[in-house]
């Protein structure tokens, strides 16, 4: 009886300095993105979990880097880790709209039984090994209108054996634009709601690893992009992309992107209604992109490789467009 008591009050010592520790470094770290000219704020902090979990529910976040005019603010969040290793982290979302903003545009982004895993490498770096986002139903919703949601949304990167390359992954179930960019796209009431397929797996490598400097100070630039495959379908329309690219310091890219799309004149021309590129690109882009598809055999089904080099896209030898950059801000 004396050891299960010593025992017990050594570990409620444990579990208090532990939950004392996170509160305080959550705390400081709220502070420190003040000092750096952020909005960092939130009501009232508890912790509970005793003995297994310490957990810390923060009322009214709100965060906003003026740098890159992004805002996100919610009801409330909830951090929790075990009491042995405080490393291993889930975040609960609320179920309440959170509100994100970038510059002048402001959406509400409603979810349903929201979770993060983030495993940190122990050290006081806080090198992030795993990441995952668990969500259940979701929606995008902007003043006038929905922009998109789903009926779950699975996100995953794991760090490989290289600290600065992740692997990712992500899907989304029932995957529907909503009321807006139908609009924008002129799509008829018979077009299909929701996409019968939507994912991404690639593996991505940065100019240094993702730790506690990527929101204290900047975010890490990818350097590389191992694309395995891009599926989306949605209706008649089945794209499927893979390849790789190199990207400099200057943010473009250069290499090569496989691509197979079916019924790409229908494709086209959700571009062309949506008013988004000229149509005189569209209409140059079709013959081409034509005569293409009937080499491959098939004049429904476009398969072709896109270069990327000197700031262009080129579909063979011709150029199609402007590259686009890759940066985090």
């Amino acid at each position: 009886m004396k050891i299960l008591v010593l025992a017990a009050v050594l570990w409620s010592g444990y579990w208090a300095l532990t939950a004392y520790g996170i509160r305080s470094g959550l705390a400081a770290w709220f502070d420190g993105q003040r000092a750096n000219g952020w909005q960092a704020e939130y009501a009232n902090a508890t912790t509970t979990g005793y003995p297994l979990r310490v957990t810390t529910a923060l009322d009214q976040p709100a965060l906003a880097d003026p740098g890159t005019g992004v805002a996100w603010q919610a009801d409330d969040l909830t951090l929790s880790a075990p009491t042995w290793w405080p490393g291993h982290v889930t975040i609960t979302f609320p179920q309440t709209p959170q509100r994100l903003s970038y510059l002048d545009q402001s959406l509400d982004l409603t979810t349903t039984e929201t979770t993060a895993s983030l495993r940190l490498k122990p050290g006081t770096q806080l090198e992030v090994q795993d990441l995952s986002l668990l969500a259940g139903q979701w929606g995008v919703v902007q003043e006038g209108g929905t922009l998109f949601g789903a009926s779950d949304l699975v996100i995953s990167a794991q760090q490989t054996e290289r600290p600065e390359q992740y692997r990712m992954n992500m899907s989304a179930t029932g995957f529907q634009p909503g009321s807006i960019p139908r609009a924008a796209m002129r799509l008829p009431d018979s077009w299909p709601l929701v996409f019968d397929t939507l994912a991404l797996d690639m593996t991505v490598t940065f100019d240094r690893v993702w730790d506690r400097t990527a929101l204290e100070q900047s975010r890490p630039q990818p350097r590389a992009i191992a694309l395995k495959l891009l599926e989306g379908h949605w209706g008649e329309l089945r794209l499927l992309a893979t390849g790789a690219i190199d990207i400099d310091a200057g943010s473009m890219p250069t290499g090569q992107v496989a691509i197979k799309a079916d019924n790409w004149r229908d494709m086209l021309a959700l571009a062309k209604q949506s008013g988004s590129v000229s149509p005189k690109i569209i209409d140059a882009t079709e013959d081409v992109v034509g005569l293409l598809a009937k080499l491959s055999g098939n004049s429904e089904t476009l398969d072709v490789e896109l270069g990327l080099r000197d700031g262009y896209i080129f579909l063979g030898p011709v150029p199609v467009g402007p590259a686009p950059r890759f940066f985090l801000r």
